[in-house]
């Protein structure tokens, strides 16, 4: 038995990297074909796939294998259900190592999974990616904000200032302490900051307004950094407690989505995040996913800076 686990594991080892260039021909393919991704654009001749109103059915197997499986088994289905996109980038054993499993493990899942070994499972995961999810039921609102945040996310990149990133990182990476300010959408972004800070043991406060930071004004160094978020980078409740932290002799961050605003000509260093929204007369619906993109990126290359080390999961 063990004999003929080892041929199997064999054979699904030679068929890895034909595998891959099998799942990303099919990809290119379904581009040749004008498959619509995300809704974003449009040109003549180009086709939906269309997406019914349940999830995949390599999805539901996952799942359904995850409730009723071993602990291993449970280990790498969860693995692929977050992880869908990187499974695909992965041999055989790769897989294994991340899911801290075996060869012989995985192999045993696709075959609890019903699938033909590990060749065919990588075919069944690309075509969600390559397929259903190209249009999302034809569902507009879906649809549309999906684009939207993926398009936040993406001119954040291009427009991306890596010398001003430096900048803000060094001044994190020295501070005594990650002074978090923001209020209303702006105040979770900075609370969400300041809690992953503290996850990873950098020393941080949060201020939601400009009240708490003038009570806590006395708790102030001028070794601490204020990192100022703010979607419009204006506005007297901004105004206020930057002007008051460059009083106290702090360097300011900003995280901002108006690149010629008061906090970007005020800070001394700001990144600019993609500037996406929606509105109802002249109310403003913010997508903030760049500018959580920018905090993410902010908090921790300050961690490796200041030689924390986190594993990517």
């Amino acid at each position: 038995m063990r004999d003929k686990q080892k041929i199997w594991d064999n054979k699904e080892g030679i068929s890895e990297m034909d595998t891959k260039y099998q799942c990303k021909a099919e990809m290119e393919q379904n581009d040749k074909l004008g498959v619509k991704i995300g809704g974003m654009g449009s040109a003549a001749g180009e086709r939906k796939v269309s997406v019914q109103g349940h999830a995949p059915e390599l999805v539901k197997s996952l799942e359904e294998l995850y409730k009723h499986s071993s602990r291993s088994n449970k280990r790498i289905a969860k693995w692929l259900l977050d992880n869908p996109g990187s499974a695909l980038e992965l041999s055989l054993d790769e897989l294994a190592a991340v899911t801290g499993s075996s060869r012989s493990t995985v192999v045993r899942f696709c075959k609890a999974l019903g699938v033909e070994g590990f060749r065919e499972l990588k075919r069944q995961l690309v075509r969600p990616l390559a397929q259903d999810t190209r249009s999302l039921a034809n569902d507009e609102v879906v649809e549309f904000a999906f684009e939207l945040t993926h398009a936040a996310v993406r001119e954040t990149l291009l427009n991306f200032d890596y010398a001003e990133f430096a900048k803000a990182v060094e001044l994190c990476a020295a501070a005594q302490y990650l002074l978090w300010f923001g209020s209303t959408e702006s105040g979770w972004l900075a609370q969400c900051a300041s809690h992953k800070c503290g996850l990873l043991g950098i020393k941080s406060r949060v201020f939601v307004d400009y009240g708490s930071f003038m009570a806590q004004s006395t708790l102030v160094s001028p070794e601490d950094v204020f990192i100022a978020v703010s979607w419009g980078g204006d506005g007297e409740h901004l105004r206020r407690p930057v002007l008051m932290a460059k009083e106290l002799g702090l360097p300011i961050v900003g995280i901002t989505a108006e690149r010629f605003s008061w906090l970007a000509d005020t800070a001394t260093a700001c990144l600019v995040a993609g500037n996406k929204c929606v509105s109802k007369e002249n109310r403003l619906v913010t997508i903030r996913a760049g500018q959580e993109v920018l905090m993410n990126l902010l908090v921790l290359k300050t961690a490796r800076a200041r030689g924390i080390e986190w594993q990517r999961r």
